[in-house]
């Protein structure tokens, strides 16, 4: 399934992931948060509610030479 162009989403039960991937660090983490913005939308517009409450695990993969960076993931503006 997917929801927008830069990411795909894979759903199994009740569980829902979302893939993203860029070679950008900056614009990995700008297509994150656009990418949770659009899964904000397709819940809605399926009549679907996604539990917050829920444990959520967010894995990021670098190459071992990259810098740290943290990422800022948001979902409906928290």
């Amino acid at each position: 399934m997917s929801i927008n162009h830069i990411s795909n989403v894979i759903l199994f039960a009740n569980d829902t992931s979302v893939l993203v991937t860029d070679a950008s660090y900056d614009n990995f983490e700008q297509n994150v948060n656009l990418a949770s913005s659009y899964l904000i939308k397709w819940f809605q517009a399926n009549q679907l509610v996604l539990n917050t409450e829920k444990k959520k695990n967010i894995v990021k993969f670098t190459p071992t030479n990259s810098l740290y960076a943290p990422l800022a993931v948001k979902y409906a503006n928290k």
